[in-house]
């Protein structure tokens, strides 16, 4: 099956650049599962804020918004977004690391504000007032339809031809001078251009295809949901961080999703939750809350998948013509996938990033796989 691209993974860093590059030929998507977003994606908790992430990510994440606020019709007529407020909670042990953090907001364009342990408190009840000495709150964070998003991507990409390719692994890679081919048990997929945006799975793919790996660290998080109190408005709540990052939990129609932040190196795999890490994150939410958990709903993990840097991987495999990477998302992917993919597209057709994206100071070299090596990155002219 001959394509102008091949995108390998069909999460949302897959999904929303195969869209994207469907407007300039082509597109085959080949997904290892048998649904798109089986793994990162699916098991996210879906905020979108602009604070206290990299000058990068917030610029990726600005343009991003944009497009989910004005999306385009295949995306249908359900809001993409939502308002919801970040609360970050100090505890009386936390001073040095709340100051470093509103210090790190006093730098940013978006606006972070300090409260008062009264403060804190009305805001989110179940905060025990005698745990909680102040507290950070941004107020335009978004939560994010991760379905609508997934569906509207799938949806716009074979309205243009594309196709997606599910329980479809790629088993082997070659170049052989003018086009990649991927052979997937007895079937066979060829293109100019492959689009490596497997995830965790990145440096395998690339390995496979005779690319140098860049290094990439798949860490797992695990996730697990509870009831939330009776008589609590939905959605009520801010989205509560503990600000030394110990834990955070969201309220979400009646069940409260909850982390204990944690981060553990793990193989590409199909990741399970870790019940220490649950046990971790009740222990440390009822110390300053008085919710009770009596039971779990659900519990899943997921792995997140950052570069050596912790930043995003956007565009050509130097020395390795119509191989481009599209990794490192980290907790990112889904605020960043718009901007992240209108990057990539315009890298694959021009060489340089988009007028819109360039405006917000994004330049190539911050993105580009070649920063790890020393590799020049030429952008080609406008």
């Amino acid at each position: 099956m001959k394509s102008d691209f091949i995108v390998i993974g069909a999460g949302i860093a897959g999904l929303s650049a195969a869209y994207e590059l469907s407007a300039l030929g082509q597109v085959t998507v080949l997904e290892q599962e048998r649904v798109p977003g089986y793994h990162t994606t699916g098991r996210s908790a879906a905020i979108s804020s602009l604070n206290f992430i990299s000058p990068t990510v917030q610029a990726l994440t600005v343009a991003s918004r944009d497009f989910l606020t004005n999306h385009p019709e295949c995306f249908g007529a359900h809001p993409l977004t939502s308002l919801r407020q970040s609360l970050w909670v100090t505890q009386p042990h936390q001073i040095e690391a709340h100051n470093a953090m509103r210090s790190e907001a006093l730098d940013r364009k978006y606006r972070v504000r300090e409260l008062t342990a009264d403060e804190v408190v009305s805001l989110c009840p179940v905060l025990r007032r005698d745990k909680v000495s102040m507290g950070l709150l941004e107020e335009d964070t978004l939560d994010l339809d991760v379905h609508g998003m997934m569906q509207g991507y799938t949806k716009g990409l074979r309205a243009r031809g594309g196709a997606i390719e599910s329980n479809t692994a790629a088993e082997t890679i070659e170049w052989d001078g003018a086009w990649w081919r991927v052979r997937s048990g007895e079937r066979f997929f060829s293109a100019p251009v492959l689009v490596n945006a497997a995830g965790a799975w990145g440096d395998v793919v690339a390995e496979k295809a005779g690319v140098a790996p860049l290094k990439i660290r798949p860490l797992r998080r695990t996730v697990f949901t509870f009831e939330a109190p009776a008589g609590v408005a939905p959605n009520s709540w801010p989205f509560v961080y503990d600000t030394a990052e110990q834990f955070y939990f969201k309220l979400e129609n009646g069940i409260i999703l909850a982390s204990a932040f944690d981060e553990i190196d793990s193989p590409p795999c199909d990741a399970w939750a870790d019940d220490y890490d649950i046990a971790a994150a009740i222990e440390r939410i009822l110390a300053v809350t008085t919710l009770e958990v009596r039971s779990l709903k659900n519990r899943w993990a997921g792995l997140r998948t950052f570069a050596p840097d912790r930043e995003l991987v956007v565009g050509p495999s130097p020395g390795h013509p119509g191989f481009y990477w599209l990794t490192g998302h980290g907790g990112i992917g889904l605020m960043t996938a718009p901007a992240v993919a209108q990057a990539l597209a315009g890298l694959v057709r021009t060489g340089t990033l988009p007028a819109h994206l360039a405006s917000l100071g994004l330049v190539a070299a911050d993105l580009s796989a070649g920063r790890f090596d020393g590799s020049p990155v030429v952008e080609a002219a406008a």
